[in-house]
């Protein structure tokens, strides 16, 4: 292992070294392939197992949730230049009312970004010498990313975020089964056979309206 680490100090030496000195593209391709063969070798399922540290799903919400982060300087904000920032995602089932909340010691702002990336709602104080945000917004079914930020650049500290969810449309109720349709009424037997005769029989009988004859009209 430690072979390793030093021959990607190694390579990453020289790199540095032909970037100094401004050599060609094609020379400096195979030191970069190395590198970075080096450092997936090494890190790979690391890499990949890693979450993005700047955004955070919340998933479908249904009701209240809260989180608590901080501000640092590894994650920028991408709808306010200079700030950094932290981004909650989440999902709505159907449409309903949205309360953001983002509290800190510093002067927060909030900012709400709809699937497709626009900005639809932005908050800076709630007001009355209060610099926290806050901000409520009647959604849709959809996607949304929830930018947490402040007012001033390149600050840093800790927050809490809370998002309430209310009033949310419900389902779509599925279309009523109808009834199975009753069974036919039983046909009213008119003929019966009476088999191969080869002695006497006898049958017992009523004439009703539902048995017409044939050969005697009416």
């Amino acid at each position: 292992m430690f072979g390793c680490f030093q021959c990607l100090s190694v390579c990453c030496d020289r790199l540095r070294r032909a970037l100094v000195k401004g050599l060609p593209a094609r020379r400096m391709v195979p030191v970069a392939a190395v590198v970075l063969g080096l450092v997936l070798a090494l890190n790979g399922p690391d890499l990949l197992a890693q979450t993005h540290p700047c955004e955070e799903s919340l998933g479908s919400l249904t009701g209240s949730v809260s989180r608590s982060g901080s501000w640092t300087s590894g994650c920028v904000a991408e709808n306010r230049s200079g700030r950094y920032a932290k981004r909650y995602s989440f999902t709505l089932g159907s449409s309903g009312e949205v309360t953001l909340g983002l509290h800190s010691s510093t002067d927060t702002y909030l900012i709400l970004v709809d699937g497709q990336g626009r900005v639809i709602a932005e908050n800076d104080d709630i007001g009355g010498g209060n610099y926290n945000s806050r901000l409520s917004r009647s959604l849709g079914a959809g996607s949304y990313v929830i930018e947490s930020t402040t007012y001033a650049a390149r600050t840093t500290g800790d927050f809490t975020l809370s998002v309430a969810v209310s009033g949310l449309a419900p389902p779509p109720s599925p279309s009523p089964v109808p009834p199975p349709s009753p069974p036919p009424p039983p046909s009213v037997a008119c003929e019966e056979s009476l088999g191969s005769l080869t002695g006497s029989v006898s049958r017992s009988g009523s004439w009703t309206s539902g048995c017409v004859a044939e050969n005697r009209s009416g």
